[in-house]
């Protein structure tokens, strides 16, 4: 279950949930108002999602040609986006 919490607790005891966040990996949703405004998430959570997004948008991007071979040019763009090395 995520754990919500008030922008006046984030403000007063930032240190606190930074570090529960790295450390349970869990979460913490921060309300404004009584609603959800952020999510402080740690650092490879983050990461992690950036690259799932990348590779999302590589598929929806591509055309009717599937996914073959490290030469192929999606699988190129694919490698760009996240940094990592094709050999060919």
């Amino acid at each position: 279950m995520d754990k919500i919490i008030p922008i006046s607790d984030l403000q007063t005891k930032a240190k606190k949930y930074v570090d529960q966040v790295r450390e349970t990996e869990q979460p913490v949703i921060v309300t404004q108002r009584g609603r959800a405004s952020a999510v402080l998430v740690n650092y490879e959570l983050y990461e992690g999602m950036l690259a799932t997004l990348a590779v999302a948008e590589v598929i929806r991007d591509q055309d009717e040609a599937p996914l073959s071979g490290p030469g192929h040019p999606h699988v190129l763009q694919l490698a760009l986006r996240l940094g990592v090395v094709v050999a060919m």
